[in-house]
């Protein structure tokens, strides 16, 4: 059973509101705290899960959970925006916590990663289906906002309603996929991640995201720097055609990138969001404005103006803004412990090759995560990106508590050696 969910739960969290539930809490929202009550009763005593990010990951999460019921005590927050995006951040904290709980080991990873390859076979499977159709899924953003006819775009969206968000979908794929092939065991699971991230360039710019699209070209460059084996030059080409085929079919790609760059709107109304983020931050004391407080600030007015966009478009400005300084540092601080074990791996000459993908992977994912944020409107209330980033800190948990045991199994050689000596 737990295996199932723990299958089901990546795609789950990409469906969302199509996989329904009961009210605001779908299926995404029960399985998750169903599979944290199954971790619980099944857990196995004296299964070791020593390590330190994974001591530093709870401590955030009961900050963050302590700091979201002072919040909502005492700051007078929309309630119904509160709860709607409280439900959303308890139930990726809860998922966080499942991870830390159950086993900090390579076979856990390879689980997840399955897992995210499933949802994303999905969506690549509703995405071709939008492409070929013209239709979309019925929580797609223009119909929802029954938007004037001038405003439809085309742009796909999969099952996640925006196309910014499947943008952002994509390109955290791409760290899970490459993360899930560094695990993969046999030579045929590893060739299934590798192929399947191949679409994912014409996929972006089906999305009409170009802040993602050039992200997905820097992400491309970086994994070729950072890992350099034979195989990457049969993978990087496919890339960088899929790339090239999407900025020349994106003709608006070039002015985005040019001297226009000041005049885009959309940059400058992201701009304006992030330093009313950080004014509402100092407003409160840096104690923030509460669970869902974002958009009801905004609602009232805001120092900068943002063309009636009221949602804050930058994961870090969102936690700041609403859950206050400590959350966001106590976050930053988990995030980056994380990138540095990732980092370590990927330098350490010692490991397999397949290690060293795994830490750029897990660097690389934490380092793009405050620019990927920038392409949804909300982060917090998302599914998938909780999925996303759980999957990270696990895979850097693993990666901490192997490289203690290494030094452990080194330290208690050489003192055996010296022992051995006299």
């Amino acid at each position: 059973m737990s295996l199932l969910l723990t299958l089901s739960i990546p795609t789950l969290a990409v469906l969302g509101g199509l996989a329904t539930g009961v009210g605001p809490l779908f299926l995404f929202r029960l399985a998750v705290p169903f599979l944290l009550l199954l971790t619980l009763v099944t857990r196995r005593k004296g299964v070791e899960n020593r390590s330190e990010l994974r001591r530093w990951i709870m401590l955030a999460v009961a900050i963050w959970v302590l700091s979201s019921l002072m919040l909502l005590i005492f700051k007078s927050t929309d309630m119904f925006m509160a709860g709607r995006e409280l439900a959303s951040v308890f139930t990726g904290l809860a998922l966080i916590v499942t991870m830390m709980l159950g086993p900090l080991d390579s076979e856990t990873i390879r689980v997840w990663t399955r897992g995210w390859l499933i949802a994303y076979l999905v969506t690549v499977a509703v995405c071709v289906w939008e492409l070929v159709s013209g239709r979309h899924a019925s929580n797609y953003y223009y119909y929802v906002l029954d938007l004037p006819s001038r405003a439809y775009t085309g742009a796909i969206a999969g099952t996640l309603g925006n196309p910014n968000s499947l943008a952002f979908f994509l390109m955290a794929s791409i760290f899970i996929l490459f993360l899930g092939y560094s695990y993969e065991l046999s030579p045929k699971g590893r060739w299934a991640y590798l192929i399947a991230m191949l679409p994912i360039p014409l996929l972006m710019e089906a999305t009409d995201s170009r802040l993602m699209l050039g992200v997905l070209a820097a992400t491309i460059v970086l994994y070729t720097v950072m890992w350099k084996p034979p195989l990457l030059f049969v993978v990087v080409p496919g890339f960088l055609i899929g790339v090239i085929v999407a900025m020349m079919n994106h003709a608006a790609l070039f002015g985005a990138i040019g001297l226009d760059i000041a005049t885009d709107a959309s940059i400058a109304v992201r701009v304006n969001l992030i330093l009313n983020g950080f004014a509402f931050a100092v407003e409160t004391h840096m104690l923030g404005l509460g669970p869902g407080g974002f958009e009801s600030r905004m609602e009232r007015g805001a120092p900068y103006p943002a063309a009636a966009t009221h949602n804050p478009h930058s994961g870090f400005i969102e936690i700041l803004a609403q859950y206050g300084a400590v959350v966001a540092i106590v976050s930053a601080v988990v995030l980056i412990a994380a990138a540095v074990i990732g980092f370590r791996r990927w330098k350490s000459k010692s490991e397999p090759e397949s290690m060293r993908v795994a830490g750029t992977s897990v660097a690389l994912a934490v380092l793009s995560l405050p620019v990927l944020s920038l392409a949804s409107s909300s982060t917090l209330d998302l599914s998938f990106p909780w999925v996303f980033v759980g999957i990270i800190l696990l895979a850097a948990a693993v990666m901490e508590r192997d490289d203690g045991r290494i030094n452990a199994r080194i330290s208690f050689g050489y003192a055996g050696s010296r022992a051995g000596a006299r």
